[in-house]
């Protein structure tokens, strides 16, 4: 793919090109649109490698703040999900197709994808891991009335590989793992949480079956929420008294 097709399109290292509108990057072509499995195995990958000169100026930075002791010292996820990958790499409507209807297809990526996960987590988790108390992982698993997928594809497709990242990631940092999706993952909270998931981000209480009292009853005792001051619906329009109102009952509600 070209370095630079447009000056106001970026390509990223998994061929995605995207353009700015607004405030916002789109995605305008998507490299494996239409994919075989031989094109799967013909394609391009980025090689799972970071720079030591980087990953040892985060550690140094980590061990600081560490010793310190003021701070929570938080890891930023060094990967993509594999469900966004599919999603932005073959456009939406295709990946969702095969999600229901090419699982052989689905399988291949996820497990290319998984790999370079594992490959890159290694080296990032061993280095940060003694000085970290959570980190933060993405993946978007929800639309606004439902999980993109059903719970039982969800536990046949993402769990098992979402599961083992969770669980080598804790045996080398010991850590929290914090995890984002938007949406309405109700349906999809307790394998969540039985994937290793202790920290959920942003709490989209606009979508479905996301309100605050409900979700604490349900999950309180098992899942830490983050966010779930709506920045949709609400946030636009409040004013700085009914956001201060808000993040206090929110508080109280999910605290």
């Amino acid at each position: 793919h070209p370095a630079q097709p447009a000056p106001d399109v970026q390509v990223d290292c998994w061929g995605v090109w995207r353009k700015q509108v607004g405030q916002y990057h789109d995605i305008i072509r998507s490299p494996l649109k239409g994919a075989t499995r031989q094109d799967l195995a013909d394609f391009p990958w980025p090689e799972p490698r970071l720079d030591e000169q980087l990953l040892a100026g985060w550690q140094q930075q980590a061990s600081a703040l560490h010793e310190e002791g003021r701070y929570v010292v938080l890891a930023e996820h060094p990967v993509f999900g594999i469900l966004e990958l599919g999603c932005w790499m073959c456009g939406y409507d295709d990946f969702l197709f095969r999600l229901a209807a090419d699982h052989d297809f689905v399988k291949d990526f996820f497990q290319r994808v998984f790999d370079l996960q594992m490959a890159i987590i290694e080296p990032y988790y061993t280095a940060l891991g003694p000085y970290i108390d959570l980190t933060t992982s993405g993946d978007d698993f929800g639309m606004q009335l439902a999980p993109l997928l059903s719970p039982r594809m969800f536990e046949e497709l993402v769990a098992p590989y979402f599961a083992e990242r969770i669980a080598r990631t804790k045996q080398l940092a010991h850590c929290y793992f914090w995890h984002h999706t938007c949406g309405s993952v109700y349906a999809l909270l307790d394998q969540l949480i039985a994937c290793g998931v202790d920290i959920l981000n942003p709490v989209q209480t606009s979508a479905a079956r996301m309100e605050p009292a409900a979700l604490k009853a349900r999950f309180g005792d098992r899942l830490v929420f983050w966010g779930a001051v709506d920045v949709q619906q609400f946030l636009p329009q409040a004013t700085p008294e009914q956001v201060r109102e808000h993040v206090l009952e929110l508080a109280t509600v999910l605290g």
